[in-house]
């Protein structure tokens, strides 16, 4: 990874030379970026809109440059304070002569800066033909991947630089957070520090996006297709980015911090990874840190727990949850997966016989009682004790029996084991109750949970409780 963006730093002012030019800080580096795509943000009041139009000043001395920005639609470029009416605030000082009608400004070399809009795909074909210096998107989390991708194929220029591509950013849990996601902490959705303003390089392969440390490694890797790599950085920026904001708008802050949690968490945090008031359960802020690698050496209480399925690839996959009590924490091993049901027998009886538990619980509703009986069979046949077999029948709503763990969640009494199976397990947590997504690993954590509940009131003599 390079760290330098020295390769435009002589070509700019500071802010002290003109008033016009970018602040000192992140605004500053996103101007002097050498990256062949430099995406800009994250968090609202950065200054970003301000640094794109700030960018193709560098040019305006070259006869044939020509730069485009867009946004998704016309509303978003000419709403108060938007980018039309950003521009007013500089390219006169630059000479320019703004062109209403064709939404965009000229300057006395020739150089033009014109102001788009791309609201469907199929706008794409509008720009077959065309050649771009300099591309720009603000809020590229609106934009399609395609959008982004196919205008890369406009980005070329013989007008004396080399082309390429700025963008702005609010956080969205889409592609372009997969796009971003090396740059980004994956458990907490936040952007990680000691990566900001790396730059990396990237081909597109097929399509999928694939990445490297430098140029060369991709050259190597891709030889035979004959791709040419580029390069990209992302500069995280905040409202303490933007000093100048700060003293206009004293209370812009304030007006953050009024918004409701999701908003609040990508909007003045940068959590790529928190979802939208979709019908969600629980807030990202629940699962920051949830994961881990360690592990209790022994437990004051455990169980385990199993929600079958009937097995098809093409239905919801079978979880085993183990769970087990130490030092007031709920420590969570999953195994969650599309499975045969011999299997789901084979599978629940090698983690009993790992972590010997205290309760064996499978629900016992429809055909999955059977599954008990066969649980015994195997255990038999293999000269294995039997399990502490326990049969659940659940007559509560699952949704009301699962949010019976969100006090847990809240006051981060739970870990999950970092393997495949808690990462699913925390995926499927996170996204409760959306109907998109599978709830078998909270269903079996709900019931070893009960089934710890029902051990302690029959076991009083144990000293330990679970407490929120």
């Amino acid at each position: 990874m390079e760290t330098e963006t020295g390769e435009f730093r002589d070509l700019l002012e500071t802010e002290e030379q003109n008033p016009l030019a970018p602040q000192a800080g992140t605004q500053y580096q996103f101007a002097a970026s050498d990256a062949d795509v430099t995406i800009y943000g994250g968090k609202a009041g950065g200054g970003k809109s301000y640094g794109l139009i700030l960018q193709p000043t560098r040019h305006l001395h070259l006869p044939s440059f020509g730069a485009v920005l867009f946004r998704r639609t016309y509303p978003e470029l000419t709403n108060e304070g938007g980018l039309w009416d950003e521009a007013a605030n500089v390219y006169p000082a630059y000479r320019g002569v703004a062109e209403v009608g064709r939404m965009r400004y000229k300057f006395p070399s020739g150089a033009k800066v014109s102001f788009r809009q791309m609201e469907h795909e199929r706008d794409l074909t509008k720009w077959d033909g065309s050649q771009i210096a300099l591309i720009e998107f603000d809020q590229l989390e609106g934009f399609t991947r395609r959008q982004f991708f196919y205008m890369f194929s406009r980005n070329r220029s013989t007008c004396g630089i080399l082309p390429y591509i700025r963008a702005t950013c609010n956080p969205q849990p889409n592609w372009l957070a997969e796009f971003l996601e090396w740059w980004i902490d994956q458990k907490t959705g936040y952007a990680r520090d000691d990566r900001a303003n790396l730059k990396r390089w990237f081909c597109i392969v097929g399509d999928e996006v694939k990445w490297g440390d430098t140029r060369e490694e991709l050259e190597r890797r891709y030889a035979k297709e004959g791709l040419i790599p580029r390069s990209c950085r992302f500069i995280p920026a905040s409202l303490q980015d933007n000093p100048a904001l700060l003293r206009k708008d004293p209370g812009y802050l304030s007006n953050l911090m009024a918004l409701s949690h999701v908003d609040r968490e990508r909007l003045e945090k940068g959590n790529w990874k928190i979802r939208d008031s979709d019908g969600t359960e629980w807030p990202a802020a629940y699962f920051v840190d949830i994961m881990t690698t360690d592990w209790p050496k022994a437990f004051q209480l455990s169980a385990i727990a199993v929600d079958p399925s009937k097995g098809r690839q093409d239905g919801d996959p079978s979880a085993i949850l183990f769970v087990g009590l130490a030092s007031g924490t709920l420590w969570v091993d999953a195994d969650i997966e599309h499975r045969p049901a011999e299997r789901i027998i084979d599978d629940g009886v090698e983690m009993a016989m790992r972590c010997w538990p205290d309760a064996f619980g499978i629900e016992s509703n429809g055909f999955q009682e059977l599954l008990g009986e066969e649980y015994n069979r195997r255990c038999r046949a293999g000269s294995i004790p039997p399990l502490p077999m326990k049969l659940i029948n659940n007559s509560v709503n699952k949704q009301v029996r699962i949010r019976r763990i969100g006090p847990y969640l809240r006051n981060g009494k739970i870990r999950i084991r970092d393997n495949p199976g808690g990462r699913i397990l925390l995926e499927q947590l996170s996204g409760f109750p959306l109907p998109q997504v599978h709830d078998d690993g909270p269903d079996a954590l709900e019931m070893a949970f009960r089934l710890m509940l029902h051990e302690l009131e029959m076991t009083p003599q144990l000293s330990t409780r679970i407490t929120v």
